[in-house]
């Protein structure tokens, strides 16, 4: 088995083997680095064949970098689904530093986590104008997160909403999509017909947010962990 075949060149591989270890686990470090960690008695060959078996994972998360680091030739961000021209040199500024050191300081995570929660909640406010008016449903606050799995979350007693900075990253209709979910979750709070049958009254394919993230998942979840996770 060739290793030149699984990991490019231009891609450093290194493993490391400790006897505290229980599993085989691949991550990458950084753009240009991959690490294998191993439990003390595992064969070279045994990391090869991890390795071929999560052949497609390493090229799919090469892929993913490659699209970044090409990005930061082109000056662009990625927000609301697409990669769009910078409207601020301060965040053109912080977003290069981001995207070209290996371990971002939290100060630069923060402040581009600013960004993006501000920039959903100006979007978000705008939707919640729109819709609440239509829908005769008026959420009592509105708070965000960094969930990963739920988009959006209505506390059925209390009517407050809490949006994943998450939704920063899909496009507007999908978010459009989300929040009628959840204002519709002030009236309903479960998944019975009526509430479907509340939400497709303003939402005709509720369906769209779930074929978008079976396409871009993995892109998309890369990038949230990169930028939302400390």
């Amino acid at each position: 088995m060739n290793i030149k075949n699984i990991v490019p060149p231009n891609c450093h591989l290194k493993i490391i083997k400790n006897r505290n270890y229980k599993y085989l686990r691949l991550r990458f470090k950084d753009f240009s680095t991959l690490l294998l960690t191993a439990p003390k008695h595992i064969s070279e060959k045994e990391c090869l064949n991890f390795l071929q078996d999560n052949k497609e994972w390493i090229a799919t998360q090469i892929n993913f970098q490659s699209q970044i680091t090409y990005t930061l030739l082109e000056e662009k961000i990625f927000l609301f689904g697409e990669w769009i021209d910078f409207k601020d040199t301060s965040i053109q500024k912080l977003w290069q530093e981001f995207i070209s050191t290996t371990t971002p300081s939290l100060t630069i995570k923060t402040k581009l986590q600013e960004f993006y929660q501000k920039e959903l909640h100006s979007y978000i406010q705008l939707s919640l104008q729109h819709w609440c008016s239509l829908m005769n449903l008026y959420p009592s606050q509105i708070t965000y997160g960094k969930s990963i799995r739920q988009l959006g979350c209505c506390y059925s007693k209390s009517h407050k909403i809490r949006f994943s900075l998450k939704l920063s990253l899909i496009p507007k209709a999908l978010i459009d999509s989300v929040v009628i979910h959840e204002l519709a979750h002030i009236k309903y709070p479960h998944h019975q017909k009526e509430f479907w049958d509340l939400v497709l009254t303003y939402d005709k394919n509720p369906k769209n947010i779930h074929l978008w993230f079976r396409k871009n998942h993995s892109f998309n979840l890369y990038l949230y962990k990169r930028i939302f996770k400390n």
